[in-house]
């Protein structure tokens, strides 16, 4: 296991915290990230980076037409745990 480090780590709260996510879901991302080589950790870094940005924009999104209620935290088996296992599975070789 590696360390997470600070962009990394960063990345994964922002986006969790966009997308409403749990605490415990949250864990989860910053384990698994850490079970990964870091040369991958900028790229994962990367990943989060831009649902945050996305996520964020769907929430200014909301906000702006004064809609109430929203899908947040419907993602948590979503698209970070399918990039988290794309980048576990390339650094054991496997090629989807």
């Amino acid at each position: 296991m590696t360390r997470v480090g600070q962009r990394l780590r960063v990345a994964i709260m922002n986006c969790c915290d966009a997308r409403g996510d749990s605490d415990a879901y949250l864990a989860e991302l910053l384990v698994g990230a850490g079970e990964l080589p870091e040369s991958q950790h900028a790229d994962l870094a990367e990943h989060f980076e831009r649902e945050a940005r996305a996520w964020a924009a769907v929430s200014l999104k909301h906000l702006a037409s004064g809609s109430v209620g929203s899908s947040r935290g419907a993602s948590e088996t979503g698209n970070s745990l399918r990039a988290l296992g794309l980048f576990t599975d390339l650094s054991k070789g496997v090629v989807p």
